[in-house]
């Protein structure tokens, strides 16, 4: 599970930086027009895609890489035990949180696709299209809570796996 996790940040992670790369270029196609008296229509609603995309996407890389915000300020004045317990009930209602925003999120994408839900700009873009990409990224992100709520326990086994025994 752990290397599928790790394929699956990594993919969603480019993707996330796809979606950054778009957001940008609409962005700027966006300024470029305006100043060539052009009305580029949607490309407000096209670049807000990218940005929830990316958001989500790129959240699965990013707790992979511990870049996520974490604060450990009550956890560093607790005892050893008691602070191991808290942090892990705070991975598993993470993980909880995490599947019940991609359920939420998958089940928006589908409702859209089944009712022919598109968008209220002229351009009419069927909205199951980005509403499945952030389903997607949120999919990601509660697999990788889920594997980041195993995480302390993998660690201890590896760092038994490889310390001597008996201890010196």
């Amino acid at each position: 599970m752990r290397r599928l996790v790790l394929q699956l940040s990594r993919l969603t992670g480019a993707l996330a930086g796809c979606a950054l790369v778009g957001l940008l270029a609409l962005i700027l196609a966006g300024i470029v027009a305006r100043a060539l008296g052009l009305d580029l229509v949607g490309h407000d609603a096209y670049a807000g895609y990218c940005l929830a995309a990316a958001a989500l996407l790129g959240s699965a890389e990013a707790l992979r890489r511990n870049d996520q915000i974490r604060t450990r300020a009550l956890l560093d004045l607790l005892p050893a035990s008691i602070a191991r317990l808290i942090d892990h009930i705070a991975r598993v209602t993470a993980a909880l949180l995490g599947f019940a925003l991609a359920v939420y999120l998958t089940r928006l994408a589908y409702l859209s696709w089944q009712f022919g839900d598109v968008s209220q700009g002229s351009d009419a873009t069927p909205l199951w299209l980005p509403q499945s990409m952030v389903a997607f990224g949120a999919l990601a992100f509660a697999l990788s809570l889920l594997a980041d709520c195993f995480r302390p326990l993998v660690e201890r086994a590896d760092e038994a796996a490889t310390s001597e025994w008996p201890p010196r």
